[in-house]
């Protein structure tokens, strides 16, 4: 009876969600609580983040100590940049404090990155500064460079640094984690298969006021959203699963990333962020677009359409999301291109004429 009753107390004292998880880990619940109750205060929250939406194989596995220093550092290093307090709350629990990618080896990476890469970005003054001089030092520093002859594809950190070689994914996680360690919201992207059938490609994104690309081991000085793959991005289908861009998610969003290395992997999540980087959407000086002007172009070139060819036009299915998201925005946003579209010398004749038109109707 006493022990039934000091098990329901531990239950009570966490949320619905973190119970459940902890439920999860069996034998190692012990140490998942006991991160919980050591943590500060303060970054319980981020903890807690943490233990709801890691995998099964982590809630079963990590120890207490690699959670805590993992938390800690990733809290600590947010006190020593400048953009510290700019990051919102929720892209620094997704994109900073998880301690990993996707599916890779579990390595305690955080506090040994920060304390060798924090003072090559101590002068840059926004993240995505900081990941672009990363990016142009750390592979050389560490003497990791791009090789098929990598061991396996979805190499750790320090799998990486070991081999001295990665694939673009290897390469990928390894910056990914370099930047997490210093402050720069950053996570894994990539595609299952491009869709000229050429094979798959893997990059990071770096978050500094809205999100940006960047190929891990290719630097563009201190450029972003300047790589070879660019232009083929424009090519990825947001409809086909296998041919859209994703990008990875620690918080279950419910869509799985479809990793080409290991299919029957579902415990990894992402955001379909094909709509950014695809075709006319495109935004000049090869910056990826953002969902409102993605809709806005969309809306455009169908109502520049004649009407014959709008009963054949197909809008990208990833803006079904913004329509039912924001609906009061998407219908200003059509109401806005009709009326600049191909109906409006006619609409400005008819109301010249003080005429309503319907099909061959007129009144």
């Amino acid at each position: 009876m006493l022990l039934s009753l000091v098990h329901s107390a531990q239950a009570a004292a966490h949320p619905p969600a973190v119970e459940q998880a902890l439920q999860k880990a069996g034998t190692n619940r012990p140490q998942l609580a006991a991160a919980i109750s050591r943590v500060q205060p303060g970054r319980r929250e981020g903890l807690e983040f943490l233990v709801v939406n890691m995998p099964e194989r982590d809630l079963t596995s990590l120890s207490a100590a690699f959670l805590l220093e993992n938390t800690d550092g990733a809290y600590d290093v947010m006190e020593k940049v400048p953009w510290g307090k700019l990051v919102p709350k929720d892209i620094f629990l997704n994109d900073i404090l998880p301690y990993a990618c996707v599916n890779e080896r579990r390595d305690n990476w955080r506090r040994e990155f920060m304390t060798r890469f924090l003072p090559l970005v101590v002068d840059s003054k926004s993240p995505g500064a900081a990941a672009a001089r990363l990016n142009g030092e750390i592979f050389r520093l560490l003497g990791v460079r791009y090789s098929t002859q990598r061991s396996k594809p979805d190499m750790s950190p320090y799998e990486s640094i070991d081999e001295k070689k990665a694939s673009c994914t290897g390469l990928s996680i390894l910056l990914v984690a370099a930047c997490r360690s210093v402050g720069v919201p950053a996570r894994f992207a990539g595609i299952p298969m491009w869709p000229n059938r050429s094979g798959n490609h893997s990059w990071v994104e770096v978050w500094d006021n809205g999100w940006h690309f960047t190929g891990a081991a290719e630097p563009a000085g201190d450029k972003l959203d300047q790589a070879w793959f660019g232009d083929q991005a424009k090519t990825a289908r947001a409809g086909e699963p296998q041919q859209s861009i994703y990008a990875s998610s620690f918080r279950r969003t419910g869509t799985p990333f479809p990793l080409s290395w290991n299919p029957g992997i579902d415990y990894v999540f992402a955001t379909n962020v094909t709509i950014r980087y695809g075709g006319p959407a495109q935004a000049s000086g090869g910056k990826a677009s953002s969902p409102d002007e993605v809709l806005a172009r969309q809306l455009a070139a169908f109502f520049c359409a004649d009407p014959a060819h709008r009963q054949s036009y197909r809008f990208d299915p990833a803006l079904d999301l913004m329509l039912a998201e924001k609906p009061a925005a998407v219908r200003k946003a059509a109401w806005l291109a009709y009326r600049n579209g191909w109906d409006r010398n006619v609409f400005a004749a008819d109301v010249a004429s003080n005429r309503v038109m319907n099909g061959k109707l007129s009144s």
